[in-house]
């Protein structure tokens, strides 16, 4: 595994190391964000390292390359459960039948608001290539990173794929520019009051711990629900993103398109 999965809950995660096979990179940087002594993440990471081939490390050598890196910088991310309300999910049901959000855009904009419920916080960042990898990294296929420019030559930056469409065209999310590689995103429904429902409960456990935002998706909403582009009706496509009308008005398309074409060819002979 790359050093880019994202954990709900990284205790558990180095609790139980043996079960998810992660790299020595990840485990090397987590013990370094504990605030055990050298010699304790030293003789933890020689337990838990992977070490294939058995080579023997000198422990002296380890617990100096703890003691120079060892750092109490973020805590252990130590989340247990996470919560999304209604408003959530009617906020991107409303996003689908105003402005017609494909399916990964939908995955994209669930990722934001899933990791504002997660950090208890309105903004996400996304500022720097690390950051946006780990989030790429919590669907099943990987969300691409993408430049876009502006008018200005420091006015580009990098988004995941998707993001462009909901901040810049459809202002879902609020961007806002930082001196990095990549920008903060405000989700602007994220202000509960008391009247607000629970409408999902995703409780971290040790098979789910390790986060994937594309079944989450597919749990809340069904990829092939589509909204009418000339009515507003809900229909079910044949598959994901496969048509902009439902059957009775893709039928009157269709009649209007074969009338005009008809049209056409009368003009052409005379």
């Amino acid at each position: 595994m790359a050093y880019t999965t994202f954990y709900c809950n990284e205790n558990m995660l180095l609790d139980n190391w043996k079960y998810y096979h992660e790299s020595n990179l990840m485990l090397r940087n987590l013990l370094k964000r504990t605030s055990l002594s050298p010699i304790e993440c030293a003789t933890i990471y020689y337990e838990r390292m992977r070490n294939p081939e058995s080579v023997s490390y000198d422990r002296s050598h380890l617990i100096q390359a703890f003691s120079r890196g060892h750092k109490n910088n973020a805590p252990l991310l130590d989340v247990h459960q996470v919560v999304l309300y209604q408003k959530d999910l009617d906020y991107i049901t409303d996003a689908r039948r105003r402005y017609h959000i494909n399916w990964a855009q939908l995955r994209v904009l669930l990722g934001i608001i899933f990791f504002c419920r997660l950090y208890g916080s309105d903004t996400v960042a996304l500022d720097t290539d690390f950051k946006m990898k780990r989030f790429g990294k919590c669907f099943d296929e990987q969300t691409e990173i993408m430049y876009h420019g502006g008018p200005n030559w420091d006015d580009g930056y990098n988004t995941v794929r998707g993001m462009y469409e909901l901040s810049d065209v459809h202002h879902l999310l609020n961007r806002t520019g930082t001196d990095d590689i990549g920008c903060l995103y405000t989700y602007p429904n994220f202000a509960l009051d008391k009247d607000d429902i629970i409408a999902f409960t995703f409780n971290v456990t040790l098979e789910n711990n390790r986060l994937n935002l594309s079944k989450v998706a597919q749990e809340l909403f069904d990829p092939k629900e589509c909204y009418c582009t000339v009515c507003g009706e809900k229909y079910i496509a044949k598959r994901p993103n496969a048509s902009l009308y439902c059957k009775e008005c893709g039928a009157k398309k269709e009649k209007l398109r074969i009338a005009k074409k008809n049209a056409n060819r009368v003009i052409d002979r005379n």
